[in-house]
């Protein structure tokens, strides 16, 4: 599991599972952090969607990597915490992407203005979402292939909308994204983002 090799150099307790039973409020209120970590499709049912929402709701962090944008079509709760769901992507490729440094948020804070690196790259079937704050977007002129005709081609963006945060960032499809130490600070940054203003238990 990639993650556990931040869990460990952060002192962070983790529990990783693909079993949705987790998703309870006697389990949801000991942790603050809840990572939908390339997830796909309909992963809860109606009493674990509702334990999760309470949990975002009493100010658990959310962090969403690459195909959690491929999860939960239906729930409109999701929708407007994932703030927006995939559509497509071109071949798997190096890009350009313009980090929006002026946001002073730590999740890029250790990037420049410009970052390139090879991934899957999303586009999504609807604009961001206005309660979103756009972190990052795809130079669509760096990439070959079918891209989306927009405007902006948003890839990592953050929201506070329902109390506690919430972020997801489309960077993480490869494997080799998860031995570069650049990546892994973007995640590292976003999870302690994530988790900042929770209560400790």
């Amino acid at each position: 599991m990639y993650l556990r090799g931040l869990a460990a150099k952060k002192s962070w307790k983790m529990t990783a599972t693909e079993d949705a039973a987790y998703f309870n409020n006697k389990f949801l209120s000991k942790i603050d952090v809840v990572v939908f970590f390339n997830t796909t499709g309909d992963v809860l049912n109606s009493s674990e969607e509702i334990a999760l929402e309470a949990f975002i709701k009493n100010g658990g962090g959310f962090l969403g990597i690459h195909a959690a944008a491929d999860t939960e079509y239906d729930w409109p709760f999701y929708q407007e915490l994932i703030a927006a769901h995939f559509a497509s992507h071109p071949p798997t490729q190096r890009a350009r992407l313009i980090v929006h440094q002026e946001t002073n948020h730590p999740a890029i804070g250790h990037l420049g203005n410009e970052w390139s690196l090879r991934d899957e790259w999303y586009s999504f079937k609807e604009p961001l979402k206005s309660h979103a704050t756009l972190l990052m977007e795809v130079d669509d002129s760096s990439l070959s292939g079918k891209i989306p005709l927009t405007q902006t081609h948003p890839i990592a963006w953050a929201h506070e909308k329902f109390g506690g945060r919430a972020m997801y960032t489309g960077i993480g499809h490869t494997a080799e994204q998860f031995s570069d130490p650049v990546y892994l600070e973007h995640i590292t940054r976003s999870i302690e983002w994530v988790g900042e203003n929770v209560v400790k238990k």
